[in-house]
């Protein structure tokens, strides 16, 4: 844990066409609040199935810091 987040989840969209993704994280981070480190504007939070929906612009990225709601152990 650095800065109060658990985990940092950056993602790159190196295509020079917007792209959607669904990305699977840990179990310990479902329901995790998202926020953009360099912004700190928040995201759709990690759903309870540990997945979030994002959709990145061409040749964008984000870096998302990752604060889990709750523990939950890995399964």
């Amino acid at each position: 844990s650095r800065d109060g987040y658990q985990a940092v989840l950056c993602v790159h969209n190196l295509s020079s066409r917007p792209q959607a993704s669904v990305i699977s994280t840990p179990g310990r981070l479902r329901s995790a609040l998202a926020i953009d480190l360099f912004g700190g504007v928040g995201f759709p939070n990690i759903d309870d199935d540990g997945k979030i929906h994002l959709t990145l612009g061409s040749r964008n990225f984000f870096w998302l810091g990752l604060e889990a709601a709750t523990e939950v152990e890995d399964v």
